[in-house]
């Protein structure tokens, strides 16, 4: 597969509008994401629904693909060689097009440009945000005490620190920690979806 440089984004080799669109994404900007979603959106809406997916599903993506492209431009990974609409779409596509696959559900319009799917770091970065959505479902579904622990522990809080925190002791604190961590574990492990990420492209 073939793979592309790292750029660094400046106002000199895309347009103004792409570099202001970027850079909001970058910045998380509220203005800025709240136009993104009015201008494109709607293409990425009318292509899921197009393709047996729904309006809960189409809002999804575009959330995902927009992940996808903070996480390349973090990374200063993104290649963008087409307008900013036509990369995020693209990406967007890709996205829609693995979920449909994993459902074997019929595609009605064309796949995503090959130029796309070449970019193993689209694929990269989807496989990880699917990761972390799998981590974060099984994390919030464990008991409401065990999930407090491991979140606190998420957070950097100490041993210590979680002790006092919990009313625990030290050492209850740490026993807690790690039986709360087994039992993560366990609840991904159990899910349809961990072999499929595991063995998937890295």
């Amino acid at each position: 597969m073939a793979t592309f440089p790292q750029v660094k984004l400046t106002p000199k080799n895309i347009s103004t509008t792409d570099f202001y669109f970027l850079e909001g994404i970058k910045a998380n900007d509220t203005k800025t994401l709240n136009e993104i979603y009015q201008r494109f959106l709607p293409s990425v809406k009318k292509y899921v629904l197009a393709n047996s997916g729904t309006q809960s599903d189409a809002l999804d993506v575009f959330q995902d693909g927009l992940m996808v492209v903070y996480k390349k431009l973090k990374n200063e990974d993104l290649q963008l060689s087409s307008t900013f609409h036509t990369y995020l779409f693209s990406v967007c596509k890709f996205i829609w097009f693995n979920q449909l696959k994993k459902k074997h559900r019929k595609i009605v319009q064309s796949e995503p440009t090959l130029d796309i799917i070449a970019d193993v770091n689209i694929e990269h970065e989807y496989m990880e945000l699917e990761k972390q959505k799998l981590f974060e479902s099984k994390l919030n579904e464990l008991p409401s005490e065990s999930m407090k622990v491991l979140k606190l522990f998420l957070s950097k809080k100490s041993i210590k620190q979680i002790a006092n925190i919990m009313g625990y002791t030290e050492a209850y604190a740490k026993r807690k920690k790690y039986k709360a961590k087994m039992q993560l574990i366990s609840a991904i492990k159990a899910d349809s979806r961990y072999s499929s990420y595991s063995s998937g492209t890295s």
